[in-house]
């Protein structure tokens, strides 16, 4: 956890997933019988806005996930530089495409409402 996080929010403002409870209930409906999946907007920031929506009940808090999550970046270069000496290999980089770090810390960090809305 990281300082300044901020409190869990009242769950009435959840809006099923209707698309993605008929995918489960088709495929996997043992996965209803513990979760429900959730809709969060689909504006460029709908990644940081479903952790949010997990961590505090609500997707509001997406601006502070993408802090959170640039904090990380910058705190554990080792994780996620895959050009980097130190680098610990936990994104297989064979398996999937990851841009350079320079790259990714310049987009983690801004909105893409502001971008694409």
């Amino acid at each position: 956890m990281y300082v300044g996080d901020v409190p869990r929010s009242d769950a009435a403002q959840l809006v099923r997933d209707d698309v993605a409870v008929a995918v489960l209930q088709a495929y996997q409906p043992a996965v209803l019988q513990l979760y429900m999946p959730y809709a969060v907007a689909g504006d460029g920031n709908c990644c940081y806005r479903a952790v949010s929506l997990a961590l505090y009940g609500t997707e509001a808090h997406h601006l502070h996930v993408r802090t959170l999550a640039a904090i990380e970046m910058l705190s554990h270069r080792a994780n996620y530089d895959i050009s980097d000496a130190a680098y610990v290999g936990t994104l297989d980089v064979l398996e999937m495409f990851v841009d350079t770090y320079s790259r990714l810390l310049d987009a983690v960090p801004t909105s893409q409402c502001a971008i694409t809305c």
